[in-house]
């Protein structure tokens, strides 16, 4: 161990494992500050010009030609844009006032009955994904580590993931007090990682299925399918059998926020949709952090509840989303 703080701390593996995971987001992030935005985005903020020179820039990069000799002159309305803009009042005060009016627009748009149904879909479409994803994902190590306890323990014999999850320090499997600094079986390692590596077919592949069958039945079918495979977890027997399931689980709702947010962007007019994915994703972030909270109450008590509720909450999400419209282009831009 690598001694690195002042205060005499320690730079543990766990610590080098979470920054070498953070590094793919933090440059992500520092490449898409140099992206233009999308014209589409821009036009519909009256930014005629800019989206223009998007438009050159995208057609230099994909034709090797230069930037000036792109066919399109002027974008509708721009001249007239431009005179308004410059004739706008530049004063910090008014934009802010401004920009609270348009949200505020904004919200009322995305209230009207129009939307409103479209949004509580999506809303509690990423709130029961997100209130199961984060909290199996979070607990299956921990789940497998007590599998592992348990075979140890019990050569021979068979048990279900409740069976397992129950035990506690008083029983026939002694857990010892300092378990959360203690070693670790490393066969719950290389079951994590199986876990995480059968999110690879279906991240791999889910542009041509959503090519080939559509953005809506793409989500409808794996909201199903992982309701049915966190449900089944109620009805193994074997730390193999939750392996499996527990690869169905990953791998259907490791894609499936991607393509509920594509639906969003789909679903909504270009200048509600970045209001309506902040609403849907908030959703989201609220049902982890209500999943976990509950899973962590029940798991040493019965875990069959949070188990139901998790693929009740998938399945009813698959269910309401079949009300979406079908059609790729659901509502015209506004």
């Amino acid at each position: 161990m690598v001694k690195v703080f002042e205060d005499g701390g320690n730079f543990s593996p766990w610590r080098l494992f979470v920054l070498v995971c953070g590094l793919p987001s933090l440059i992500a992030a520092v490449l898409l500050y140099f992206f233009p935005e999308t014209p589409k985005y821009l036009m519909t903020k009256k930014k005629y010009r800019k989206a223009r020179m998007v438009f050159q820039q995208i057609y230099a990069f994909n034709t090797g030609d230069d930037f000036k000799n792109y066919p399109v002159l002027s974008l509708d309305s721009e001249e007239i844009i431009e005179v308004i803009n410059l004739t706008e009042g530049q004063s910090n005060r008014s934009n802010i006032f401004r920009n609270i009016s348009e949200i505020y627009d904004l919200l009322k748009s995305l209230a009207s009955q129009q939307y409103l149904k479209y949004l509580a879909i999506t809303c509690f479409a990423d709130f029961g994904l997100m209130a199961s994803y984060y909290t199996l994902i979070t607990w299956f190590p921990e789940i497998f580590d007590r599998f592992n306890i348990y075979e140890t323990a019990h050569p021979h014999q068979t048990a279900g993931v409740c069976t397992v999850s129950q035990l506690q320090p008083n029983s026939t499997i002694e857990f010892k007090p300092t378990r959360c600094i203690s070693s670790i079986d490393n066969k719950v390692f290389l079951e994590t990682l199986i876990i995480g590596l059968s999110c690879i077919p279906t991240s791999s592949s889910l542009s041509y299925f959503m090519y080939k069958f559509g953005k809506k039945n793409v989500l409808v079918f794996s909201l199903f399918l992982s309701g049915i495979s966190t449900l089944s977890l109620n009805w193994v027997t074997s730390k193999i059998q939750t392996l499996v399931l527990s690869c169905v689980f990953e791998a259907m709702t490791s894609i499936l926020e991607s393509v509920l947010f594509c639906v969003v962007v789909s679903l909504f007019p270009t200048n509600l949709s970045p209001l309506a994915l902040t609403i849907t994703a908030t959703s989201g972030r609220l049902g982890a952090i209500f999943g976990n909270v509950i899973f962590g109450l029940l798991v040493d008590l019965n875990c069959t509840i949070p188990i139901y509720l998790f693929g009740i909450l998938l399945i009813a999400s698959g269910l309401l989303c079949v009300a979406i419209p079908k059609n790729e282009n659901y509502i015209t831009i506004q």
